[in-house]
């Protein structure tokens, strides 16, 4: 398949510029509403976004066209991918849009859609997408923008998913929490204080322009230094849209994406949690998260 749109993790590009224009954007949201009709009647579609100076405007031309095909449209805010993933897959909801660039600079960004099970888009979905939202261009949609009224529950949520899912407490410990001025930059200092932690934050500041720059899970300088300066024990940084998370040890060393993946593996099967082949995971205790074998495309964060 010959894609045009559609990149490895949905659609991304300057802001303003094909294809984050707003004649292409709204075609992203009726296309969208469309297709999730085919689902549910009416559907309802979770959009969340990161703080992004461009992401209310986008934001509001993909809900204006999610609502003109017939899509109600439940705005959950400033949220991480995972969460929307999350909502998208626990809710009455046929579909979960993500408004994020996730690692990239300000001026990028980006839209990621989610099925109903919190996994990305099949190929063959997403190819259909394509062809639809090109015919609605050429057709010449009057691309308008309207963001509906924030629900303040959807991320308190997320939030008290988060929390179940640890099994105990993080009393007496001390962590920095670099939030990369994006996603986490709220939910993650709220996240572990709720959970016992002494936090220091860092980059959790978003002004719209100042998301991953010299900071976040790209940029382990500030949040080593940070950690080793507080006599901390753990260091913890995230990217901007807080689906991935690299973390510096009371000892200044970095622990990366390959050795958080062996860790939890660890745990995971020391806990009897893992997928064997032919085998289903055990299942997860009440309260804990819920770990799905993947469906043929990498889970949503």
């Amino acid at each position: 398949m010959n894609r045009r749109l559609f990149g490895t993790d949905g659609i991304r590009g300057t802001a303003g510029e094909f294809p984050l224009d707003p004649p292409t954007v709204f075609a992203v949201g009726l296309a969208v509403g469309e297709w999730a009709r085919q689902h549910s009647r009416p559907p309802e579609i979770v959009l969340g976004m990161d703080p992004r100076e461009s992401s209310p405007w986008l934001a509001g031309y993909v809900a204006a066209g999610l609502r003109q095909s017939g899509a109600a449209v439940r705005f959950a805010g400033l949220i991480s991918t995972p969460g929307i993933a999350w909502l998208s897959r626990t809710g009455s909801f046929a579909a979960g849009i993500m408004i994020s660039a996730s690692h990239n600079p300000y001026r990028d960004n980006g839209i990621k859609i989610f099925n109903p099970e919190g996994y990305k888009l099949p190929d063959r979905v997403e190819h259909s997408l394509e062809e639809r939202i090109f015919a609605l261009i050429e057709a010449g949609v009057t691309p308008v923008s309207e963001l509906p009224p924030l629900e303040e529950g959807l991320d308190r949520a997320y939030l008290d998913f988060l929390a179940t899912t640890f099994p105990g407490t993080l009393s007496g410990v001390r962590l920095v929490v670099d939030g990369a001025n994006g996603s986490a930059s709220r939910l993650a200092p709220e996240l572990f204080r709720r959970l016992g932690a002494a936090v220091v934050p860092i980059a959790c500041e978003p002004d719209g322009r100042n998301i991953n720059q010299d900071c976040g899970s790209l940029h382990l300088e500030t949040l080593r230094e940070r950690t080793l300066a507080e006599r901390a024990d753990l260091g913890v940084a995230f990217d901007g849209d807080a689906d991935r998370a690299l973390f510096v040890s009371s000892s200044g060393r970095v622990v990366d994406g390959d050795a958080v993946l062996f860790l939890a593996a660890r745990y995971l099967h020391r806990h009897g949690r893992l997928a064997r082949p032919g085998r289903p995971p055990l299942p997860v205790a009440p309260g804990r998260a819920r770990l799905s074998p993947s469906r043929g495309r990498a889970p949503a964060g």
